[in-house]
């Protein structure tokens, strides 16, 4: 039962040579075949490997989302530290404007004018955020 015929179905070489490079081009695809299948069957491999690159994705996405986050809390804290800039002056020209103001004699003006509650409200509130920002960073 021979067959004269190739596996392609091209009829089958007549020269030694040219048998043995069929034969050397069938063995080859007949190894990586095998080596495909065998690499297929390995599920205990390829589990090990898309666990393992399913930790390295999780890493980097944890390691972005802390950059990300020390990015927004620097953010912030400099907003606050603005903030409480701001504020400690609206304080201190409203202390001054009031100081001087009792130094002329003119206690109706500081009596109408609402007593600055919130802006020491404000500024208290401003160094509490500003100090628990500073906190968290240094942990």
């Amino acid at each position: 039962m021979t067959d004269d015929h190739t596996t392609s179905g091209a009829p089958a070489p007549t020269d030694p040579d040219q048998l043995r490079e069929e034969i050397e081009r069938t063995r080859a695809d007949l190894g990586e075949t095998a080596a495909a299948l065998a690499a297929k069957a390995d599920v205990k491999a390829r589990a090990k490997d898309k666990a393992s690159q399913v930790a390295t994705d999780a890493k980097i996405k944890a390691n972005e989302v802390a950059a990300g986050a020390k990015t927004k809390a620097n953010e912030a804290a400099a907003r606050a530290a603005g903030t409480a800039s701001t504020v400690r002056e609206r304080a201190s020209q409203e202390v001054a404007d009031t100081q001087r103001q009792l130094k002329d004699g003119d206690i109706a003006a500081v009596a109408r004018r609402p007593v600055p509650v919130a802006v020491l409200a404000a500024v208290l509130s401003a160094a509490v955020v500003v100090v628990i920002l500073i906190r968290r960073r240094r942990r």
